[in-house]
Formats: structure tokens, sequence, C-alpha cells
């Protein structure tokens, strides 16, 4: 899971203060590191590397750049590749392409023998899949180019689903031609667009991008197995394979998108809070003994309010985060994540102390983060801890684009019952919201959507 962006001017340059906004927003979705490139006079430049992105781009360096096409990145490390930060770039006599991909590719090898068998190029195991994608699309479109001078989007669209596997949501220029954006059969990863006044286009994993942008208007997100070629004379031509069958993956809604995210027509911040009145709904048939609901900061606050409105318990903002600190989820080193959850939390004693209270989080993964603040409550004087989980639980590794490596390391794994994983991070009880009851309310939302991707949530 990365954040991608994209922005086609009409008829004028434009610096790089829009295309910094827009990828700030979808900071959430990656971590590790970010890339803008853009064409200065027809010449492709770029920036990009490892840190946060107001970390990477000076207000001076955002100035300066002056193109009509503008390409953004923000990387979340699925993998052990050194440097794989986007935009990727490659160049040919007669095509040039930049190019920024979310998701994960899962048949890497079969594409990498289609490379050496189709067009010679061979790969040395230090590149990516992201890489490799683009490699395919990269010499399949030089093929075409080279023959007509043109550009078939839809074959380039039926070739890629019939022979990737995997996640893709894809952003490119290709210099002379106009901003292809496309998406895998299943639209596993989101990947909306909207227009100004002035008819330039931005897309994004996330709608927040647009709303945070001035004067850009949602049309639409792009479709599982979608491509929207945005040409250089203003025209689109977009094409849907038939292999398509639309399955977005269930833990963007409970947790990587933001909150005042549009994905797929159904708004995070409602869907979230139904799902937390789901978990009240649970907890209520339980009759515990609560005094407060504390929710983790931030992803859990949205849950907490509906299980509130069900329960009508009061909640208690205890928990006090220090905003410097990155996500604890996404920290590369698990070893550090106890050392981190000390830096990044701490809790207002007097509030809590012989309190019996039901922390509530978006999800438990490891436990890592659950067990070392539930160890802050208990140190702070906590008599009783009850655990609410708003995802249902998780059983399997995620091969789409979630970074969870071995199934080993699910808390899962080793705790087979809710009474061992209560007892493996020292609370008094857990609870799960129910998988097919999550569905439900999703489909609830949006009855287009009847199958999800939720590999990660079976056992």
């Amino acid at each position: 899971m990365c954040g991608i962006v994209g922005i086609k001017y009409n008829n004028y340059t434009h610096n790089g203060l829009e295309i910094y906004e827009a990828l700030l927003s979808i900071q959430h979705r990656g971590q590790d590191g970010a890339g803008i490139s853009y064409m200065d006079n027809n010449k492709l430049e770029m920036i990009k590397g490892k840190g946060l992105i107001y970390n990477l781009f000076s207000y001076d360096d955002l100035k300066k750049m002056n193109g009509s096409v503008f390409l953004g990145h923000t990387r979340y490390k699925t993998n052990n590749i050194i440097n794989s930060f986007q935009p990727f770039h490659l160049k040919s006599e007669k095509l040039e392409i930049s190019f920024c991909h979310n998701g994960n590719i899962t048949n890497v090898n079969k594409i990498e023998i289609e490379l050496n068998n189709k067009y010679k190029i061979k790969n040395n195991n230090k590149e990516s899949d992201s890489f490799i994608l683009f490699q395919l699309i990269f010499y399949y479109l030089n093929s075409e180019v080279k023959k007509s001078n043109t550009i078939s989007v839809s074959e380039l669209n039926d070739y890629l689903c019939h022979i990737v596997e995997g996640s893709y949501s894809i952003i490119m220029h290709i210099k002379n031609f106009g901003l292809i954006v496309l998406k895998d059969k299943n639209g596993i990863r989101p990947l909306v667009y909207g227009k100004n006044k002035n008819n330039d286009c931005l897309v994004s994993s996330e709608s927040c991008s647009l709303i945070n942008v001035v004067d850009y208007k949602i049309i639409r997100e792009v479709e599982p197995g979608e491509i929207i070629y945005f040409k250089n004379n203003s025209e689109e031509e977009t094409h849907k394979c038939a292999l398509s069958l639309f399955t977005p993956c269930l833990f963007e809604y409970i947790y990587f998108s933001r909150l005042d995210s549009i994905v797929n027509n159904i708004s995070i911040y409602k869907c979230r809070f139904m799902l937390g009145e789901l978990l009240g709904n649970k907890l209520l048939e339980k009759k515990l003994n609560i005094d407060f609901i504390i929710p983790t900061p931030e992803t859990s606050r949205v849950y907490a309010y509906g299980i509130s409105k069900v329960m009508g318990l009061p909640i208690q903002e205890c928990i006090i985060k220090n905003r410097y600190i990155n996500r604890t989820f996404i920290i590369e080193n698990k070893e550090t994540i106890g050392e981190n959850i000390k830096r990044k939390f701490s809790v207002i004693s007097e509030v809590v102390r012989n309190k019996n209270v039901l922390l509530v989080d978006d999800s438990i993964v490891r436990g890592n983060t659950s067990k070392s603040i539930i160890k802050l409550l208990k140190d702070s004087g906590v008599k009783q801890v009850i655990f609410a989980s708003a995802a249902p639980k998780i059983f399997n590794t995620n091969k789409f684009g979630i970074h969870i490596e071995q199934k080993e390391e699910l808390i899962t794994y080793k705790n087979t019952t809710n009474e061992k994983i209560a007892k493996s991070i020292n609370c008094d009880s857990i609870y799960y919201n129910d998988l097919n009851e999550v569905i439900n309310t999703v489909h609830e939302l949006n009855n287009s959507i009847n199958n999800m991707e939720i590999s990660m949530f079976q056992n």
C-alpha cells in the first residue's frame, strides 16, 4: 500500500505546490519515502528519497518546479528493496514514461519470464515488483510505438489484465502522449480523479487529495479493470477489461483510508461510525461493567463514537499522543515498537485510576502496540481493561500490499481463542467485530460491492 498522485494541467505550466499538497494529504499511506517528478521544458526532472514528504521538498524547491504534468508517490515499504522510491522513469528513442504504482504484484516470476522471452530484459533480483511491472508496460508500449507511433489503451489494458496478477493502481505520464491511469481487474486499491474549472485533471489514491486542493471537484473512482487516457489535446479515452470483478480491499475501509475520504462512493467516516455501532451492539449484549471508553489515538476515535452512541457510555481522551512519532504499525524493526510506544503515548493517570475501561482500536495485528498501551494503562492504575477491535480477527498475511510478512507474526497464530489473545496482551477480555457483519455494513453503504478482498481475515 502506497499513495500516488498525478496532475495534468492544460495549456500552461505550473509550480509544484499543488502536487505537494495533494501528496501530503495521503502521507498516511506511506512514510518510508516519497518522490515528485515533472516535465520542465520537455525534460523530466525528479526529486525523491527516504523520509517524510515535508522533509524532502522545500518551499523553494516546489516554487522552482515548472511543468504541465506532475506525478507524486509516498512509499509504504512491503519489501527489502533498497531505494525503491518512485516515480520511476524509463526512456527509449521513441518513448519516455514516468510511472507510479500502488499495490503488490504476486506473479513477478511470470512477468520476468515474459520480459526475458519477449523483450530480452533480464533483472538481477534487486528490482521491486513495481519496477518490474513498469518494465512490462514500458517495453510493451515501446514496441507498439515503434510500429505505429500510436498507443492502444484497450490493447494495453487487456494485456495487463490477462498477464498480471495482484493489485495495481497506476498513474503514468507518457511524453508527447498524455496521462494514463489504470486499475487492476479487481479494483483492490482505490484511485479517484477530479477536475477544476480549467479542465485540469488530478488523480489520487484518495479523494482527500482533491478535497484539500483548491477548486478540484471529484468526477469518479477509476473502475476495476479500467484504463483512462487523458490525451494532451484534452480528449479522454477509456476502456474496461471484460475480466473485471469488483473486489475492493476491506482493510481500506477499516484502517488505511483517511477519515475524510470517499472510497467507492462510501464515506470512510460513516463506514467506521457504523462499524463502531456494530461493535457497540455486540458489547451491549455482554452486560460489561465499564466506566468509560478510551479510543487509541487516532484512527479508533470514530469507532469509539459509534460504540458510545449504542452503549450510552462517555468517551475519555486520556491517552495522549506525541504527534511527531510515526505509525507503529509501519515500523520496520518490530523489536523497537515497544520503545516507540513509550515515546508515542502517555496516560493521564488521575483519569483512569481504579476505573474499568473499554479500550478501542481499529484492529489488532501482531499485538505489540496493544500490549504496550495496556501496560501503560495498568501501570497508571486502571483496574480492568476490556479491549475491542473494530476489525475482525486477522489470520493471514496479505499479498496485495499490506506489510504482514509471515503468518507466524500474527497474534492469532499462537493464540487460538479470545481468552488466549487477551492473556497475551494482558487485557481482561477481548471482543472483535464479526467478518460477515462488517462486509454486510460495507455492502449496505454501496450495494454494488458484492465481493471484497478479505484474505487476511480468513482462517
